[in-house]
């Protein structure tokens, strides 16, 4: 079923040369809907978000960027920001993987309370850790646990566009029932 939503998604790409990016522009705001909650491992859930009326998100960002959430929760307004997982050719949703923290307010509220039809309040895009291919021949990226997101947000985007250069991905978990877009990363 995952290789089917993968080959599904692929269908969607939007075509971008990488020396093409996104311009960057004011911050949008504005609510999202969330389309689909899946779980990545026992701890980590995707949240896909999408424009309320199924059209393309009112946004671009680039490979790296975050979302800032305002959350209510428990009559109080909680900012949080969470980075896109997903690709900016994938112009119809955009992915938060979020881990579920033991101590984390606005994580506990993410993974126990918000499910698939909630809307949600969402400033975005912002960031500045970004690689769109034009930056340098290849790359290599370092990533611990949820911190692999802005990542594989970005070979997510260098793969959709068939980037000819090296990507080496060094990843690290404490097991492996731990990673992250594993199915995923298998199939890269």
């Amino acid at each position: 079923a995952h290789v089917r939503q993968l080959r599904s998604d692929a269908r969607k790409v939007r075509t971008v040369p990488p020396a093409v990016v996104p311009e960057r522009s004011a911050l949008w705001s504005g609510r999202l809907r969330v389309a689909r909650v899946s779980d990545e491992t026992p701890e980590v859930r995707a949240f896909r978000l999408e424009a309320p009326d199924g059209s393309r998100l009112p946004f671009e960002f680039l490979p790296g960027q975050y979302l800032n959430l305002t959350l209510a929760i428990d009559d109080r307004k909680v900012r949080r920001s969470y980075t896109i997982a997903s690709s900016p050719t994938r112009v119809d949703h955009c992915e938060l993987t979020v881990k579920r923290e033991a101590s984390g307010h606005s994580s506990r509220h993410l993974h126990d309370v918000v499910r698939a039809g909630d809307l949600l309040d969402v400033v975005a895009p912002a960031g500045r850790f970004t690689f769109t291919g034009s930056e340098a021949l290849g790359i290599v990226l370092i990533a611990g646990g949820v911190g692999i997101t802005p990542l594989m947000s970005q070979v997510r985007y260098l793969t959709d566009l068939g980037w000819p250069g090296d990507i080496h991905l060094v990843f690290s978990v404490k097991t492996e029932r731990d990673i992250i877009f594993r199915h995923e990363l298998d199939l890269l």
